[in-house]
């Protein structure tokens, strides 16, 4: 939120400061209505320009905010989702996961052959997607992952990242990367998950 404010304040004073150096080199008082009324659309649709772009850019940031456990569950539900192709999770022990909802989605994606977990240690839930057909890496000599992300569509066109962690006042970020927008962080996630398959105990079914 206060980002959002920020960039408004900052869309503004600009904004004033265009305005004022525009009426300084037009002298508007000797010019016909014609012309006066050219030049002001002309700045009020620069100015409008100027701040939907401004507002649009900061929206593609992708950055995602959550206070509260649900929410977070409700985001990486839609990302994970059910058309979203092969699914690779690089987390601690997906805790996070014990949702019905959630259970049901990585069920799915797991008698589909379109999950794989990359994990420090397993549980009962992770036990269960492996038996049902998930890929399933374990690094229980890593310390606690402070980042984890999750990439979907992984063997597409167009796979996309989504990292995640948490800030010091227990709130839920997330951070979306893409072919479009983000290719460079992209790969350094998907050379990252190929590290993780390769250096890792392969747990077998």
């Amino acid at each position: 939120m206060m980002q959002l404010v920020k960039l408004l304040f900052d869309i503004f004073f600009t904004l004033f400061g265009w305005i004022t150096s525009y009426y300084s080199i037009f002298s508007l008082k000797n010019l016909p209505e014609f012309w006066k009324g050219i030049l002001i659309t002309v700045a009020a649709l620069m100015c409008f320009i100027y701040g939907v772009v401004h507002v649009i850019e900061y929206y593609r940031q992708n950055r995602f905010i959550f206070n509260n456990q649900e929410d977070a569950n409700n985001y990486l539900s839609k990302w994970i989702g059910k058309n979203t192709g092969h699914v690779v999770i690089y987390t601690n022990d997906m805790s996070w996961a014990d949702t019905d909802k959630l259970r049901g989605i990585l069920q799915e994606k797991a008698e589909n052959k379109n999950l794989t977990m990359c994990l420090r240690r397993t549980t009962t839930m992770t036990e269960a997607l492996h038996q049902k057909g998930a890929e399933l890496f374990i690094h229980d000599k890593m310390p606690e992952l402070k980042a984890r992300f999750i990439i979907v569509d992984y063997k597409g066109n167009n796979p996309k990242v989504s990292a995640y962690t948490t800030d010091d006042q227990r709130r839920y970020i997330n951070k979306q990367y893409d072919t479009q927008h983000d290719p460079l962080v992209r790969e350094v996630f998907m050379d990252l998950a190929k590290l993780a398959t390769q250096n890792a105990t392969t747990v077998k079914p």
